[in-house]
């Protein structure tokens, strides 16, 4: 994954609905937060619709944002789901 570090970050408060970036990964639900990677550069990216939510937080951009989730995806794939974004973009 790069020589960037990556933070993790388990029960993390779950979101509320948001209209930030959603993505789908393999079947795990991801919000970006917008905000945060337009002020500082880090991309920080929160499960949606799972408890405990997992968050995922790195600098580098969209270049690792595919990696990063997909190294913790299947730690975080078998928490329940309650619900899911209703807008995706898929990686």
């Amino acid at each position: 994954m790069g020589g960037g570090s990556i933070v993790l970050r388990c029960g993390v408060r779950p979101l509320a609905p948001s209209v930030d970036t959603c993505v789908n990964v393999d079947g795990v639900d991801w919000v970006l937060d917008d905000g945060r990677a337009g002020r500082s550069g880090v991309w920080a990216f929160t499960t949606y619709g799972r408890e405990p939510a997992v968050e995922v937080a790195f600098a580098g951009g969209s270049r690792m944002a595919g990696d990063a989730l997909i190294a913790v995806n299947n730690g975080v794939r078998g928490f329940p789901q309650n619900s899911k974004c209703l807008a995706l973009s898929y990686t």
